[in-house]
């Protein structure tokens, strides 16, 4: 106890008499309370629609434990006091997997890969003719 009231001394000597709290301040000498992010172009989109469709799929897989654990024997011998706990677990797990899981990357067909690559190439084919061509 001692050891801790000595530590608490200290830091209480350190801080300025005017104020125990120093808080970020603005150019008019406020104090700055809102802490949010201001610019928000870097920011990922918390869950993908992928996710949520996971998400929502896990919900239900909640719900449906909760409904076979109301026929569950108060005793556990049924079925339902045995399928119940694993279904439920289960749509909670399928809700964390939700939550981390990203967009799925859309497949480029191979003749559009290959029109992208011609074109950073820089290599100009008769199915892919320049803009300033004469029709």
């Amino acid at each position: 106890m001692y050891f801790c009231k000595i530590i608490l001394s200290n830091s209480d000597e350190k801080m300025s008499k005017k104020s125990k709290h120093h808080y970020p301040r603005d150019k008019q000498n406020k104090p700055v309370t809102d802490f949010r992010a201001k610019d928000t172009s870097n920011l990922i989109t918390a869950i993908s629609s992928r996710g949520k469709r996971v998400i929502l799929g896990g919900i239900c897989m909640v719900i449906a434990g909760f409904i076979i654990l109301a026929f569950a024997d108060p005793e556990g011998r049924n079925f339902a006091s045995h399928l119940a706990p694993f279904v439920i677990i289960a749509g909670y797990a399928t809700i964390g997997i939700g939550i981390i899981l990203p967009d799925k990357k859309p497949d480029l067909p191979t003749e559009k890969v290959a029109t992208i690559s011609n074109q950073i190439a820089g290599n100009n084919t008769a199915s892919n003719p320049p803009s300033n061509a004469i029709h």
